[in-house]
């Protein structure tokens, strides 16, 4: 299993930072469904992969794309339900100072 996330900034140069003490993505196999909460996922719920690579964005309109686990290694193995999660801040002409925490399907 591999999931694919992308960032379009308008307002540019900018950086979305994802690779701090507490940025990044990460994609989680669950036993049962699971519950959009960082908490819920460390509890009950395996990490199969993560990507700390910031994104260093110079053109506007475009995607910049980040995949977890991230290349080379190999994709995640597991069944039930999967879920990503990213936390993530942008530093640049109208960058957010706080992070920024979303959950998405696989």
């Amino acid at each position: 299993m591999l999931a694919k996330a992308t960032w379009d900034c308008k307002y540019v140069p900018t950086t979305v930072h994802l690779g701090t003490k507490t940025t990044g993505y990460w994609l989680w196999v669950c036993p049962t469904s699971p519950e959009k909460n960082e908490q819920w996922l460390a509890l009950n719920c395996n990490l199969v992969g993560a990507n700390g690579e910031n994104i260093n964005v110079r053109r506007s309109g475009h995607d910049y794309t980040r995949i977890v686990p991230p290349s080379p290694l190999p994709p995640a193995h597991g069944s039930g339900y999967w879920i990503t999660c990213s936390i993530w801040y942008s530093s640049g002409p109208i960058g957010t100072d706080s992070d920024r925490l979303q959950f998405g399907p696989v």
